[in-house]
């Protein structure tokens, strides 16, 4: 949104289905319909499957084998936690698939030493790493406290797009009446 607002002609390429996956299927659909009505053009269920650069223009083929041409090109796809060569296991703390282990309170196997943020591979947003720093910090200070499972999803777009907690087919899934 902030590319096509400053006067570039914008396109999105999304994998999946829909925009915002996680999100609300609503959520997803209303930014939709508010991006095409900016005149960005969203293209879904599609993957580049080759990129040449050449000295005037990125020229991307896309999995539907539509070819598109741009000066510039933005890849924004996921997050990783970043747990690796940062020395942990020169100390014995525990890991699994990648992540620092942590309790509901933070704290890793070595009672001493607690783990926020991406590192945990629990919830890779920023919003969830500032709860992670406070949770850590009280339960250091020797208040019991733990991580709550109600932080925000946030997309820092025009208009900004956040949720709380579990998304209607979540819900219907598990049979939890909302």
């Amino acid at each position: 949104g902030l590319y096509q607002m400053l006067g570039s002609q914008v396109t999105l390429i999304e994998a999946q289905e829909r925009l915002l996956p996680g999100f609300d299927k609503e959520t997803a659909k209303r930014l939709g319909a508010i991006f095409t009505q900016k005149g960005i053009q969203i293209v879904l269920k599609n993957t580049f499957e080759k990129v040449k650069k050449s000295d005037k223009a990125i020229t991307a083929v896309l999995s539907n084998g539509e070819k598109i041409s741009a000066e510039v090109l933005l890849v924004s796809v996921g997050r990783e936690f970043q747990s690796q060569d940062i020395g942990i296991e020169t100390i014995g703390i525990k890991t699994g698939k990648g992540a620092i282990s942590v309790d509901a309170s933070l704290r890793t196997n070595i009672p001493s030493i607690y783990a926020i943020g991406d590192v945990t591979g629990r919830n890779l947003t920023a919003h969830a790493a500032s709860h992670d720093g406070i949770v850590a910090v009280e339960n250091i200070l020797g208040n019991k406290m733990e991580v709550s499972r109600w932080v925000p999803r946030v997309v820092f777009t025009t208009p900004e797009a956040a949720s709380v907690g579990a998304n209607e087919e979540e819900l219907k899934k598990k049979g939890i009446s909302y």
